[in-house]
C-alpha cells in the first residue's frame, strides 16, 4: 500500500505491509538492511541510523540514492507474536521511493526467515558472532591500527560485520557476515563477499565454518574446572 502525505510544500511517500515474521526479529533484519544499503565505505555505517527505540518498532533513517536525499522513518507494529505490519515513510519523496525500499527489505526478510540461507549451528549467536570476529582478526589485522581499517563495523545486537576482504590478487571493500538467531538456541552464518560471490565467498564460507566448529566444539568439551 502507497500513500502520499503533505509535510507543508513537500509530498511524501508512504509504503506499508503485513507480514508473518515477528516484530524482533524484523528489526534486526531493518537495521542490517539499512546499514548495508545506505552507507558505503569510509563510513562505519552508524551514522545512517538517526534513531532507534526497539520498544516502540521505530528507526530513524539517512535515505540516499544517486539524486536524492531524506530522513526516512520506518516503524514495525507488532500485531501478533507471528506477524507485524511495516510501514516505510519518506518525507520529501514524489517518486514512490518508499515502495522500493519497503520491497528491497522484505524480500530480504524473507530470504533469512523463510529461505534458511547460509549455515546453521547449534550454537547460540553471541558465541558464533565472536568465534566469526576472532577469525577475522586472525585472518586480516595484525595491530590495532589495521583493525580499524578492516573491521568497518561490528555490531553484536544485530549480527553484522562489515570488513575488507583481502587475499594475494583480491580486494573486496564490501564484505560482510550476518549472524541470525534461529530457534531453540541456535544461529545461521550468512557470509557475502559481493565482488565474488561464487568462488571465494564459498571458500572463505567453508573456512569461517571450520573455524566455529573447532572453536566451539572445543568449548562445549572442556571439562569443568575443579578450581572452588
Amino acid at each position: 500500500m502507497i500513500a502520499s502525505l503533505s509535510f507543508g510544500k513537500a509530498i511524501g511517500s508512504t509504503s506499508q505491509r503485513d507480514v508473518d515474521i515477528p516484530k524482533d526479529f524484523l528489526l534486526i533484519i531493518a537495521k542490517r538492511h539499512i546499514i548495508k544499503e545506505f552507507s558505503s565505505p569510509p563510513s562505519s555505517g552508524t551514522d545512517v541510523l538517526q534513531l532507534q527505540d526497539d520498544a516502540a518498532g521505530m528507526i530513524r533513517f539517512s535515505f540516499k540514492d544517486d539524486s536524492f536525499r531524506d530522513d526516512g522513518i520506518l516503524e514495525i507494529i507488532d500485531l501478533n507474536p507471528e506477524r507485524s505490519r511495516v510501514r516505510i515513510t519518506l518525507p520529501l519523496d514524489y517518486k514512490d521511493r518508499s515502495q522500493v525500499v519497503l520491497s528491497n527489505l522484505l524480500e530480504e526478510a524473507r530470504q533469512t526467515f523463510k529461505e534458511k540461507q547460509g549455515i546453521e549451528f547449534s550454537f547460540e549467536c553471541p558465541q558464533v558472532f565472536a568465534s566469526v570476529k576472532r577469525h577475522i582478526l586472525k585472518r586480516f589485522v595484525k595491530t590495532e591500527k589495521t583493525k580499524k581499517e578492516i573491521i568497518q563495523l561490528e555490531d553484536p545486537t544485530i549480527g553484522l560485520i562489515k570488513f575488507i576482504y583481502r587475499d594475494d590478487s583480491f580486494v573486496d571493500t564490501h564484505a560482510y557476515l550476518e549472524v541470525t538467531p534461529q530457534q531453540e538456541k541456535r544461529c545461521r552464518l550468512v557470509v557475502m563477499l559481493p565482488k565474488d560471490p561464487l568462488v571465494r565467498q564459498a571458500v572463505f564460507t567453508d573456512e569461517l565454518v571450520r573455524a566455529v566448529q573447532t572453536d566451539l566444539k572445543s568449548v562445549s568439551q572442556t571439562p569443568p574446572s575443579n578450581l572452588p
